[in-house]
């Protein structure tokens, strides 16, 4: 059997393993196994499977749908989905984004085989069927690419929610979704244009230096950055992902995804604060126990000496050890007070925004 070449993006990793055994068994080499979406990306452009065995639910903000969704249109590489769950909905969902096969965890040994081998199949013969379509002279070009097949592309592109654009080896624009033109809007640019360089648009501070994108189309090899932009709304925090396309061995295009990560950023920096606060009340009562049992000791001395005889109780020195205890005791009870103040004032406020 020619070597048939496939990736796993599973975010259960005894799943995962389970998985790589049984495709060894099967004869088929895995390229590389992944929890999410945006890996799954960059290894399939890298690598380039013949197949994706796509889990629905992984991690990141990419669900297996959005990120096949992605990998159809970045790749045209066949998708197999791999749930737990087989309800009408995600059926639904799955079947518009018109998968080579969906399987149902856990899953059949031999189905697992036939789904692979009739997805890689179809999409070969699908391939030798396309017709090739003469140049025609005068034909409207967008960045070295076909009009039809910028068209295919552009719908593609603007159903994503993130800000995409392509760029070719002159950094000029070949695609862009709207979400990448609201952005440049943010940013005063009011038109954007194919075949315009990426750095009218954009300065090299944000999207990357032209020296940044030559490397990805050296090596091969993805790039991630992550920034902060001030636009003219808000401050955001960006991540930056630079994918090659590959045309045969070579880079031709290089995607750049731009995500808005600052929901995430909040959060962590919510979490900072939140422990820091945790951690000072937690101190607090450490402290508050420490004086709770250094009562003790004057509390028993007072007990002893009260008991130990009543005429004791008339003698001066015998009152003062009791009035020195007294004020230990008084002491410590303010120290707990102040503690339990600096507890209260440190409790993080609770509000259905913070929550």
């Amino acid at each position: 059997m020619t070597e048939r070449r496939v990736l796993i993006v599973e975010d259960e990793m005894i799943v995962a393993l389970e998985l790589k055994e049984t495709l060894k068994k099967l004869g088929y080499t895995v390229v590389a196994a992944v929890d999410n979406g945006y890996d799954a990306i960059k290894k399939t452009g890298r690598l380039q499977p013949d197949v994706v065995l796509m889990d629905i639910r992984i991690r990141g903000d990419m669900d297996g749908i959005e990120t096949a969704e992605r990998l159809l249109s970045l790749y045209d590489v066949p998708v197999i989905y791999l749930t737990a769950h087989s309800d009408n909905e995600t059926l639904r969902k799955a079947i518009n984004t018109t998968p080579a096969g969906y399987l149902v965890k856990p899953v059949n040994e031999r189905a697992l085989y036939s789904n692979i081998e009739m997805a890689i199949h179809k999409h070969k013969l699908r391939k030798k069927m396309e017709p090739v379509e003469p140049a025609v002279q005068g034909q409207e070009k967008t960045g070295g690419l076909r009009s039809d097949a910028a068209a295919f592309g552009q719908e593609v592109l603007d159903a994503l929610r993130d800000p995409v654009f392509i760029v070719d080896r002159d950094l000029r624009l070949v695609l862009f979704n709207n979400a990448f033109s609201s952005l440049c809007r943010m940013l005063g640019k009011s038109a954007v244009h194919h075949n315009q360089h990426l750095h009218e648009l954009m300065p090299a501070s944000i999207v990357g230096k032209e020296e940044e994108y030559l490397e990805v189309f050296s090596t091969g090899g993805p790039k991630k950055s992550e920034k902060m932009l001030n636009t003219q709304e808000k401050s955001i925090f960006i991540v930056i992902d630079k994918i090659p396309t590959f045309s045969g061995q070579d880079v031709r295009h290089i995607v750049t995804i731009v995500h808005d990560v600052y929901q995430e950023k909040a959060s962590e920096m919510r979490s900072r604060i939140i422990e820091t606060e945790f951690k000072a009340i937690h101190e607090d009562f450490n402290e508050i126990v420490r004086l709770h049992g250094d009562m003790k000791a004057p509390l028993h001395e007072i007990r002893k000496l009260a008991n130990a005889h009543g005429a004791l109780l008339s003698r001066k020195n015998t009152l003062d050890e009791i009035s020195g205890h007294t004020e230990t005791l008084i002491g410590l009870f303010s120290d707990i007070d102040s503690r339990i103040k600096h507890y209260l004032a440190n409790i993080p406020e609770r509000s259905p925004e913070n929550t």
